[in-house]
């Protein structure tokens, strides 16, 4: 069964076909996807969910956000993460890929 982004790559690619040259159109398809994914994501996140989204247990979301590593927000009793300033402080961890075949 094709995924979701092979699915909108597809819309895109029909889409462009005769309006866009092909490099145009490939680097279309390949960005397009990261930036409908984005944009779907709520501005922010709830423990439960931040914590099925990331692979974290709660304990450990309770941890991180106590220990100052992930932003938050708090009103009253509901304690809420922006989806942004995580993803930022995954980011900080990338680690490049090694090019292959050199």
């Amino acid at each position: 069964m094709p995924s979701t982004d092979d699915f909108l790559k597809a819309l895109l690619v029909d889409a462009l076909r005769e309006a866009a040259p092909d490099v145009l159109r490939e680097a279309l398809a390949d960005v397009l996807p990261d930036l409908v994914r984005v944009a779907l994501l709520p501005p922010f996140l709830t423990r439960d969910e931040l914590s099925s989204w990331t692979g974290w247990s709660r304990r450990k979301v309770d941890y991180m956000r106590k220990e100052g590593k992930i932003d938050y927000t708090k009103r009253g009793r509901t304690v809420l993460f922006p989806t942004s300033s995580v993803q930022a402080y995954l980011l900080e961890g990338l680690v490049k890929a090694r090019e292959s075949g050199a």
